[in-house]
């Protein structure tokens, strides 16, 4: 990490065009003193750290909740998925560059499930850590036991079909085994956070 630096204008700007960066600002990082008290925010880019205001902050919150809005209703039809892992160089075809990503979502019927796929260890596949009925969930309780009747649905976390980790295996993954039509699916790693339904399958 290099050594912290004013945030230019030149730069700053770029949060209206600049995903990475705006989330970057938007989520700056605070810094404290020996004491505890913090003494300024860093927002950190890449290997870069820029001292940014509590003004700039707040522009690039104004920002991003207005990208936020806008990627939800875009991609309401297609299969929407938050990037939480790291982005890679996909090596196949098609690849899907993010290490780990969730979606929660609605099928045709209207039922609730939540899933998170991976790079599996077995060269280019995929693995499933979680499939998950929310709708059974939420009548159950919210137990975080992994043997509770709401996991593991279709035995998808424990028996993940064997396909490669791309965009349109996912694709096909979810719509065959949650009842849905989804024509697309996309990953954005900067604009949304997963805090409840992202899109919805007609």
């Amino acid at each position: 990490m290099k050594k912290e630096q004013e945030i230019t204008k030149e730069l700053f700007n770029e949060i209206y065009t600049n995903d990475k960066l705006r989330h970057a600002v938007a989520y700056a990082h605070g810094c404290c003193d020996s004491e505890g008290r913090e003494t300024h925010r860093l927002a950190l880019y890449g290997l870069e750290c820029y001292v940014v205001t509590e003004s700039q902050i707040l522009e690039a919150k104004t920002v991003h909740a207005k990208i936020i809005a806008k990627v939800l209703r875009d991609n309401k039809n297609n299969l929407l998925f938050v990037g939480m892992g790291m982005d890679f160089e996909p090596t196949i075809k098609d690849g899907v560059g993010n290490y780990r990503i969730r979606t929660e979502f609605l099928n045709s019927k209207g039922k609730k499930y939540f899933i998170e796929f991976g790079k599996g260890m077995n060269f280019d596949e995929l693995r499933i850590d979680f499939a998950i009925d929310r709708d059974m969930q939420n009548e159950c309780g919210d137990a975080h036991n992994k043997q509770s009747l709401f996991y593991n649905y279709h035995k998808l976390e424990t028996k993940t079909p064997a396909l490669k980790y791309t965009y349109q295996n996912v694709l096909k993954l979810v719509n065959k085994h949650f009842n849905c039509n989804f024509k697309k699916m996309v990953v954005d790693s900067y604009n949304i956070s997963h805090d409840g339904v992202l899109c919805e399958s007609l």
